[in-house]
């Protein structure tokens, strides 16, 4: 029977007892598109779910508000782990950590707020859920990509990806911030204690540096 291979729902090549099944190229290009867009759509529906989470957190810490300073206890990539007291004399390690923890480093202290009728649902003080929607900004120059950079009321920590090092050395020394690291990310270093900036708090973290820097 003749047919074509392209058009056609199945082709069986039969060789002594076995065959062979194939899909025509025309439904696998279908099957791909369909399974690019379901992973697509998937995708889209995850980014919209998280600054609504955001939200309602915002919200719902708002609705009962409670301030106190915390001090950083651990910092990993999926969650940064703060111990606070209440006024009432309680202590409270908040088993998710802390909602927008960029830039905290382990031993710093902060502002947090909470929610007082749920003490584990935590916050840094001041932040809200526009930190959760991604900033991409592009630029045209280094000088113009610095500005932007320090143009925030924080200046904790920083990071510079570049290829060439003597770019990204440049650009760290322009940054406004107390710690820079290149070409990654959550890196502490006890020799190179964090000298914040701004918001960010004052003085030295850790390291000899702090004591002597009165």
């Amino acid at each position: 029977m003749a047919h074509n291979a392209a058009d056609s729902v199945t082709e069986s090549d039969t060789q002594g007892d076995g065959s062979v099944t194939r899909w025509p190229r025309s439904r696998v290009r279908r099957v791909a598109a369909r399974s690019v867009l379901v992973v697509a759509l998937l995708i889209t529906a995850m980014a919209l779910c998280i600054p609504i989470a955001c939200f309602i957190d915002d919200r719902t810490v708002e609705e009962a508000r409670g301030e106190a300073v915390a001090e950083v206890v651990d910092t990993s990539l999926t969650r940064t782990v703060v111990r606070f007291s209440t006024p009432e004399g309680r202590v409270y390690i908040p088993p998710n950590g802390a909602l927008y923890p960029m830039g905290l480093q382990k031993g710093q202290h902060v502002a947090i707020e909470y929610d007082t009728r749920n003490p584990d649902l935590v916050r840094v003080a001041g932040r809200g859920m526009v930190l959760s929607l991604l900033p991409v900004l592009t630029f045209r120059t280094p000088e113009e990509a610095v500005a932007k950079a320090n143009n925030t009321p924080y200046g904790h920590t920083a990071a510079v990806w570049a290829d060439k090092g003597s770019r990204a050395l440049w650009t760290a020394r322009q940054l406004q911030a107390g710690v820079v690291q290149v070409n990654t990310t959550h890196r502490s270093d006890p020799t190179a204690p964090p000298e914040p900036r701004q918001q960010s708090g004052f003085g030295r973290i850790a390291g000899l540096e702090a004591y002597l820097d009165v």
